[in-house]
């Protein structure tokens, strides 16, 4: 009798064609992910950060851009300085604060100015108002690097003293202060206030009559916008 010989089982056509599937199924994969982290490199998607800004997101002022007040919760800060120039066009101000301090802000939509002179009703102005040489306090807040103005409030510079000598045609007028003499340039528009608020001139004003003089510094030169006469140190002149 002839031994049998073993059977081998063949393997079902459903079986071949689901590893067949399965092959397939691979590939594709790996056409749609690309290759794997060795010996490759692998495209990295954008940061988030990087995609176009939502509603919520805000692009950054720029110097000379008319910007409003960022937020409330932002602190609020002051600096204090000399007018050095003034742009209302572009709405940009440079204030100098000390010997090596300068800063320049950008007004806001919203920004109230204030001066001393009554020259300006009511005390309130505008940009167009602002001269180099002004004192001027400003409230600020600061976003991203730029400096956003809210408030303007122009500050007091005086000098108080009897009068030494008065030039109307050259427009001068010479104080006498601490044992010495300090001279001033007389704004063509400065204001002069004489007893009882009543208005004058630079005429009005003569040797020994004491003096409040407001002034400002354009040019770095002491100028009187405002001369207020207080008394008469002596009635002989």
């Amino acid at each position: 009798m002839n031994p049998t010989k073993p059977k081998t089982r063949l393997k079902s056509p459903s079986s071949l064609s689901l590893t067949a599937i399965g092959f397939c199924y691979f590939a594709i994969l790996l056409a749609i992910r690309g290759p794997s982290n060795s010996g490759s490199s692998i495209a990295v998607a954008a940061p988030v950060a990087d995609a176009v800004p939502s509603a919520s997101q805000t692009a950054l002022p720029t110097v000379g851009a008319i910007v409003p007040v960022v937020s409330n919760t932002l602190p609020e800060m002051s600096y204090t300085g000399i007018i050095v120039s003034a742009d209302p066009k572009e709405r940009v101000l440079t204030v100098k604060g000390g010997k090596f301090s300068e800063k320049t802000f950008n007004f806001g939509d919203n920004c109230v100015f204030t001066f001393l002179y009554s020259m300006m009703e009511n005390n309130d102005g505008a940009m167009n108002d602002l001269r180099p040489g002004e004192k001027v306090k400003i409230s600020y807040q600061k976003y991203h690097g730029v400096l956003i103005a809210d408030r303007l409030e122009q500050q007091p510079m005086a000098y108080t003293g009897g009068v030494a000598k008065v030039d109307v045609g050259n427009h001068t007028l010479v104080l006498h202060r601490g044992g010495g003499e300090r001279q001033l340039a007389v704004a063509n528009d400065c204001i002069v206030v004489l007893a009882n608020d009543k208005p004058g001139t630079l005429a009005d004003i003569h040797p020994n009559d004491r003096v409040t003089v407001s002034y400002e510094t354009p040019k770095g030169q002491p100028t009187a916008w405002q001369i207020t006469k207080e008394s008469v140190v002596s009635a002989a002149r």
